[in-house]
């Protein structure tokens, strides 16, 4: 089924975080909150544009 997967991007990335840590390796994140971003913008120019 869609929808229903074993391993999901936050699966994912808390393994990856939990390996690099036990390892003893650098470990460096960058989170973006894009949910304002299409806040500012022109909604008539944006939907011209799609």
């Amino acid at each position: 089924m869609l929808g229903f997967r074993k391993k999901t991007a936050i699966n994912y990335l808390a393994e990856n975080i939990t390996s690099t840590v036990e390892n003893k390796q650098y470990l460096v994140a960058l989170f973006l909150d894009l949910s304002k971003a299409f806040d500012t913008m022109n909604h008539e120019t944006l939907l011209h544009k799609l």
